[in-house]
């Protein structure tokens, strides 16, 4: 067993984690056709999952709009992220800085938490980091 204590069992945990993201990380760069691939055929399989996945994030993103929210500043924003893609010929979306759906954390849909960033960036980061993360 690589562990005796609750410690050294998620440090072991950890260890193991980055070394597995890092192996499929590398496979994914390697096999980025057949990867699309893969995700677009369990997309197809798995249509129910998609469009609960979806709603999902939709609902959530509906109840982090504060009242406060500057729509038109937002709308801005996704159009950058259009404009920008338009001249640079590389997809780029717009990220939550705060993720909408996390357990630590709950960032809200407005303005200023609104950034464009490339879309590889965007969906590499998913929901997992933002700004003074523990």
């Amino acid at each position: 067993m690589p562990y005796d204590s609750p410690e050294k069992y998620k440090e072991w945990v950890r260890n193991n984690r980055a070394r597995s993201n890092a192996i499929k990380r590398a496979w994914s760069l390697r096999n980025r056709e057949l990867e699309r691939t893969l995700k677009n055929d369990w997309s197809r399989r798995n249509k129910v999952s998609v469009m609960e996945n979806t709603r999902r994030y939709q609902a959530a993103k509906l109840r982090a709009v504060p009242a406060w929210a500057n729509r038109a500043a937002m709308q801005r924003i996704y159009e950058e992220a259009v404009r920008i893609g338009a001249e640079t010929g590389v997809k780029h979306d717009v990220d939550h800085i705060v993720p909408l759906t996390h357990p630590l954390v709950c960032g809200l849909h407005c303005e200023a938490n609104l950034r464009v960033v490339p879309a590889r960036v965007n969906r590499s980061k998913a929901n997992r980091y933002w700004p003074d993360m523990p």
